[in-house]
C-alpha cells in the first residue's frame, strides 16, 4: 500500500488524512498466518494490530481446554482494544482464523496517539461499542437458538 491510497482497515479510512499520515510511520505491515497465535489471554499487549484483510477471532477459554469465539474482527476492527481502556493484558486469547494482512504498531507508540486527541480516540470508542454488541448477540444466540441457527450466523 502507497503512502496516498486509502487504508483497506476501515477504522484507519475514517481517520482524516493528516491524522493517518501522522500514524503512518509508526504503522508495520505483518502477515496473518491463519491459526497463528496474537496473544493467549494473561499475555502483555506489546502491539495493537488494525487488520486489512483476514479474519481473527476472539477466544474466551474455560477451564483451559475449552474454548468458545466470542467476538470476529476482520477489517472493520481493531486487536488491542484493552489497552484503550487501561488494560495492559488481554484477557481473551486472540487467533487468526482466516489468513491476511494487518498493520501493527507497538502499544507505547499507540497510546501516546491515542492520548493525542484527534478523531482516533473517538473512533476506537465507536468500535468498542460495536463489538460490545456484536459479542452480546453472540452469547444470546449461543443461549437461545439451535445448532443450525447459530451456524448460519
Amino acid at each position: 500500500m502507497s503512502e496516498t491510497n486509502t487504508p483497506a482497515n476501515r477504522l484507519l479510512a475514517a481517520l482524516p488524512a493528516k491524522e493517518y499520515q501522522r500514524l503512518l510511520p509508526k504503522l508495520e505491515e505483518v502477515s496473518l498466518t491463519n491459526t497463528k497465535t496474537i496473544y493467549e489471554s494473561g499475555d502483555t499487549i506489546r502491539h495493537v494490530y488494525f487488520p486489512n484483510s483476514g479474519t481473527v477471532s476472539l477466544l474466551s477459554t474455560v477451564e483451559e481446554r475449552t474454548q468458545l469465539e466470542v467476538g470476529i474482527i476482520g477489517n472493520e476492527g481493531f486487536i488491542g482494544l484493552p489497552v484503550t481502556l487501561g488494560v495492559k493484558t488481554s484477557s481473551n486469547r486472540v487467533l487468526v482464523q482466516g489468513a491476511g494482512v494487518a498493520m501493527r504498531m507497538k502499544t507505547k507508540d499507540f497510546l501516546k496517539e491515542f492520548k493525542n486527541g484527534g478523531l482516533l480516540p473517538r473512533i476506537l470508542q465507536r468500535y468498542t461499542h460495536s463489538l460490545l454488541t456484536q459479542i452480546s448477540h453472540s452469547a444470546s444466540c449461543n443461549r437461545f437458538h439451535s445448532i443450525l441457527a447459530r451456524l448460519s450466523r
